[in-house]
């Protein structure tokens, strides 16, 4: 029972991450930030926290969004 719940929570993160990915970038002229994917180094995760980059998931696929609006939270191709 509890490995269903870890699963379904999963399914649900990742259907709500992917769900805020827009082709477009945004029309707000707000700095995009990159994208990192992959397990972070103690430098990426401060790069993350000053807002130069967005921590993405460890793995990315073909078609996983590239840049984040800080400001609007959203993600884009």
């Amino acid at each position: 029972m509890h490995f269903k719940n870890v699963t379904l929570l999963l399914v649900l993160t990742l259907t709500t991450a992917f769900a805020e990915t827009t082709v477009e970038p945004p029309k707000c002229e707000h700095t995009l930030v990159k994208i990192v994917y992959g397990k972070p180094s103690k430098k990426l995760i401060q790069l993350a926290e000053e807002q130069k980059i967005y921590l993405g998931s460890c793995m990315a696929s073909e078609d996983a969004p590239k840049h984040y609006c800080t400001k609007c939270k959203k993600k884009f191709k």
